[in-house]
């Protein structure tokens, strides 16, 4: 039984291993070490949400509009439907769905993702807290596809071994056996190791190497557009 924070909760069941605030996870995704307090990734606006899975970097409510619709081009480019919304929370996405459809909605989403959703700190707002917000969220069955993450050790995280609040378990259990949350098993692992904000920083910063992270059809488009800063 390890646990590297002497918080009394052992690692494999603590979502932040070294007590520096910010969850094992997001630390994984930008590059610091989850099992080090001295090592955190950079949080502009000290949120406690690291930069690089940050959506309002600076703490303010701005969307980098021309960003946001340059990603929605890329997907429309490899012959994806792109529907945009300014529904922020989940369940709020899901209750708008299943309001005008009677056939199952289906929510795909990251590991982060689902981590975030059973947090109890982003449903404040609601009378009901986590409860209101899982019961909108579930509403007319729901599902949710799982995209899987990487450990830095190597393993591969998804529904099975994900680690949730320790009061959070039982909820969590809840959906996992009733079929709520569904691993996707049809994955290239190698990619598993591309990460956008990293990317990015290599287009930016005019580096070599980031046409391989990505299909053909969107590094053209970045080069023939000019996208991300690419010059």
């Amino acid at each position: 039984w390890i646990d590297t924070d002497n918080d009394g909760v052992g690692n494999n069941a603590d979502l932040d291993d070294d007590s520096d605030d910010q969850t094992d996870l997001d630390e994984l995704s930008c590059g610091s070490d989850p099992l080090n307090g001295l090592s955190v990734s950079s949080d502009q606006d000290f949120d406690d949400i690291p930069d690089c899975v940050d959506p309002a970097i600076d703490g303010d409510t701005y969307v980098n509009e021309e960003d946001f619709m340059d990603r929605a081009k890329l997907l429309c480019a490899l012959g994806h439907t792109v529907m945009i919304t300014n529904f922020k929370e989940y369940y709020k996405l899901a209750e708008y769905f299943s309001s005008y459809t009677e056939k199952e909605v289906v929510l795909t989403m990251g590991v982060n993702n689902l981590i975030e959703i059973f947090d109890e700190k982003y449903y404040d707002n609601l009378r009901g807290g986590i409860l209101e917000a899982f019961g909108k969220l579930f509403v007319k069955n729901l599902r949710v596809f799982l995209y899987p993450t990487k450990a830095k050790d190597g393993t591969i995280v998804n529904s099975n071994n994900i680690h949730v609040a320790n009061k959070m378990k039982n909820l969590y259990k809840f959906f996992k056996y009733n079929n709520r949350l569904l691993d996707i098993f049809d994955y290239d692992e190698n990619l598993l190791d591309i990460y956008s904000i990293k990317v990015l920083e290599k287009i930016k910063k005019g580096e070599k190497g980031w046409e391989k992270m990505l299909p053909q059809e969107v590094t053209k488009l970045i080069k023939s557009k000019n996208l991300f800063g690419f010059k």
